[in-house]
């Protein structure tokens, strides 16, 4: 039974060319059982499969809940940012969910357990939970995308350790008015979930929750897959923001992950006998830290042994 007439969650969801996994996101987000009302944004990013198409279906069996963008230019390739620039200012929620079209949940009380923890505790400003990460051509087992427990989570633990998965998130809508909040506008973040859980984290305290809810998928064609030279060089330069724009709390963790990326091109040009652009990416990484240099080196040396 639904308590009132507030739109109590925003549930944003962007697809392209996912026509093998969107029916089965869409499905999980429909089927939820809350007792509040919730309203599902789809952003097609005009996609060249069938991907709109199954869209269509849903938002005529779901007209209420479903409320889809069908782009007929992709508004990524034109540089526009879609989860900050399209998605969050039509969201009319209170909370704010997310779940990209090519992973699912797999709880149909998700909402229902989130929604409450937040109502609960107004020192929050977000909660999420384990995921199963789920690898589409089989080359890892299922397992857990991070080992969460039901505790509290600081801004620079989930920073340094990347363990917020983002269909498992929840967080308050009121957290996009807040001081920050201009942060989405900086040209230099390419990673708009961190940056969301950053701001989060400098609004309220952060819950995690142990519950598995929720399926990361890993496919070839998704946003984070394989060794893509040119992200990691924009990479860099978004991990340096990230002490300028939170503070200078985050700033041995910039430097950890600048050096990091770094020796990672370090190797990635040793491999390709480019030795001009493998020395070039080794002296950045010096200058920033010779001790942590030394060490990702080292590591590095090891695993190839």
């Amino acid at each position: 039974m639904i308590k009132d007439d507030i739109m109590m969650v925003s549930v944003v969801c962007q697809t392209y060319n996912h026509e093998k996994y969107i029916a089965e996101c869409l499905e999980s987000l429909v089927t939820q059982k809350v007792n509040f009302r919730y309203e599902i944004l789809v952003h097609d990013d005009a996609s060249t499969d069938k991907t709109a198409d199954i869209i269509r279906d849903f938002e005529k069996e779901y007209p209420v809940l479903i409320k889809p963008i069908y782009q007929r230019v992709n508004q990524w390739s034109l540089g526009n940012k879609v989860f900050s620039g399209i998605q969050l200012p039509r969201c009319t929620g209170k909370y704010i969910a997310i779940c990209e079209g090519d992973d699912y949940w797999t709880d149909p009380l998700k909402l229902q357990k989130q929604v409450d923890l937040l109502e609960r505790h107004l020192e929050y400003s977000m909660c999420f939970h384990n995921v199963i990460e789920h690898w589409d051509d089989g080359q890892k087992e299922d397992c857990c995308f991070s080992n969460i427990v039901d505790r509290e989570y600081s801004g620079l633990e989930i920073y340094k350790n990347w363990i917020v998965p983002t269909a498992s998130v929840v967080f308050r809508r009121s957290i996009l008015e807040s001081g920050c909040s201009d942060c989405f506008l900086n040209p230099h973040f390419i990673y708009g979930d961190i940056v969301l859980f950053l701001l989060a984290a400098s609004c309220g305290k952060i819950m995690g929750m142990k519950e598995v809810m929720s399926v990361y998928r890993r496919h070839e064609g998704g946003a984070v897959f394989g060794y893509n030279v040119n992200r990691i060089i924009r990479s860099l330069e978004h991990h340096k923001q990230v002490p300028l724009v939170f503070g200078k709390q985050y700033e041995t963790a910039s430097k950890e992950l600048r050096v990091s990326l770094l020796i990672s091109l370090s190797f990635y040009y040793l491999k390709q006998n480019n030795y001009f652009l493998m020395m070039k990416y080794l002296m950045l990484s010096s200058g920033i830290s010779i001790k942590r240099t030394l060490l990702c080196i080292s590591k590095k040396i090891k695993r190839t042994i």
